[in-house]
């Protein structure tokens, strides 16, 4: 339940709850269960705080400092948190269906099986987040997605193209028909990931684990797959047309494309099983 004393006092709106804030740096707000819907909270002082199951659908938190709060099973429907500061926030489990994150600083945030439908995270720093099981249906364009974790994440069909996964975890994740054109991932943890008649063009998996992953199908002309772990991997139909595998361990992977080249095949290593 939401303490009563902090309710009265945001009630009062966001230059008295400031206020209070700074006349109480060390207490942390619990907002828990309660109905935020539509209220206007634009650039508050809202860090640490406790808004667990609570509804701010439709509310105004842009530009809030929310580092830290805790958001678990918060209803964010259609939310303002444009410029917000979530960096280290609780999302997990939260509904985020077409909410405004574009700008936001997600970095390290817990948005583990997260409901992330519509969701605008334009120019959003995702970095180090944890995006594992989250439901991803968006257009993460100018999202930053370096060291995040999208373990078993399903981007299935999406728009990533360019988009910066380096040394991000993606293992188990479906990316089956996605868009990857140029996109970084060198150094990325994608082992048992699907790539199924993905869009992989000029993508750089320089130095990248994609053991164990699946391929079949997808366009890897001009990828960058040079050092990259591809041990046990799936490449049966994949198009790898001038894509650079020098480095590459290929070890009992399977490639049966009839136009597998690369920019330096003699420097390739390809085993057959």
């Amino acid at each position: 339940m939401a303490n009563e004393e902090h309710l009265a006092v945001v009630k009062q709106g966001k230059v008295e709850w400031n206020k209070w804030r700074e006349q109480n740096p060390g207490i942390a707000p619990d907002f828990r269960g309660a109905d935020f819907s539509r209220a206007d909270l634009i650039m508050a002082s809202l860090y640490q705080a406790d808004f667990a199951e609570a509804n701010l659908s439709w509310a105004d938190f842009s530009h809030a400092n929310l580092v830290e709060a805790n958001l678990h099973r918060a209803n964010l429907e259609d939310t303002d948190l444009s410029w917000a500061n979530l960096r280290g926030a609780n999302l997990s489990e939260a509904n985020l269906n077409y909410t405004d994150l574009s700008g936001a600083d997600l970095s390290g945030a817990n948005l583990l099986e997260a409901n992330l439908n519509e969701t605008n995270l334009s120019g959003a720093d995702l970095s180090g987040a944890n995006l594992s099981k989250a439901f991803i249906s968006t257009d993460l364009h100018g999202a930053k997605l370096l060291k995040a974790n999208l373990v078993g994440a399903n981007l299935n069909k999406m728009i990533l193209d360019g988009l910066d996964f380096s040394d991000a975890d993606l293992s188990s994740a479906d990316l089956s028909g996605a868009f990857l054109c140029g996109a970084k991932l060198s150094k990325a943890k994608l082992n048992g990931a699907k790539f199924l008649e993905g869009n992989l063009r000029g993508a750089d998996f320089c130095e990248a684990d994609l053991s164990g992953s699946d391929f079949c199908g997808a366009t890897l002309i001009k990828a960058n797959l040079e050092r990259a772990n591809l041990l046990e991997s799936d490449l049966s139909g994949a198009n790898l047309g001038r894509a650079d595998l020098s480095g590459a361990n290929l070890t009992r992977g399977e490639s049966q494309s009839g136009g597998l080249h690369s920019s330096e095949p003699q420097r390739s290593r390809l085993e057959r099983s």
